[in-house]
């Protein structure tokens, strides 16, 4: 699987707050304290961004790289993500519902509680991410790759994950349910936490 990732860009500084309308090639590296817009991104860069309170809900963004971003308990409800890059970010509790993500590539960061239940997911990496008990029930999966990723108490009901490759990744306590986790890769631990969600026991 190829990622189509974004193509960095020589950009001009700006400050959230000054945003009213749809903007490209732009630079943020600031602390808000609150933001709350539908905007398009496009050929961005959040560089040690960090919002305490907002939404970015409807939002789009296209080209479009975060790092060492905090967007914690922030809401991105039914956004579009295409080509984007999440690198060291602190994401806990942050929502995804309902959003579009292709070709998005997440490395080394804090998902924690995060929410994308409903997304729909096409081409997507997660590497070195820890997303214990966060929510990806009725999730639609396609090309997906995971490597040592933290599962544990993570929520995957109705969620197909035939030919999804969990084996080097944690999976302790993972919910899956019948028929949704047919065809799933795991290595002989994971084998035994999938039995432990459908309460079978191996003796």
């Amino acid at each position: 699987m190829k990622i189509n990732y974004p193509k960095e860009k020589i950009y001009e500084k700006e400050k959230l707050g000054n945003i009213e309308e749809d903007i490209s090639y732009k630079k943020f590296n600031e602390e808000v304290d609150y933001f709350s817009k539908k905007i398009d991104f496009e050929y961005c860069l959040f560089e040690k961004v960090k919002i305490e309170e907002g939404l970015f809900d409807f939002s789009s963004f296209d080209n479009v790289i975060f790092k060492e971003c905090d967007f914690s308990n922030i809401s991105f409800r039914e956004c579009d993500f295409n080509r984007i890059k999440f690198i060291d970010c602190k994401l806990v509790g942050t929502i995804f519902i309902d959003s579009y993500f292709k070709d998005v590539s997440i490395e080394n960061c804090d998902l924690r509680y995060s929410n994308f239940n409903h997304t729909k997911m096409d081409k997507i990496e997660i590497m070195k991410t820890n997303m214990e008990n966060s929510y990806l029930s009725g999730v639609d999966l396609k090309n997906i790759s995971f490597h040592q990723n933290n599962f544990n108490s993570s929520d995957f009901t109705n969620t197909k994950l035939k030919d999804i490759d969990f084996s080097t990744s944690k999976i302790e306590n993972m919910k899956v349910n019948y028929p949704f986790y047919e065809g799933v890769i795991v290595d002989i631990e994971g084998a035994i936490e999938i039995s432990k969600s459908l309460r079978i026991k191996v003796i």
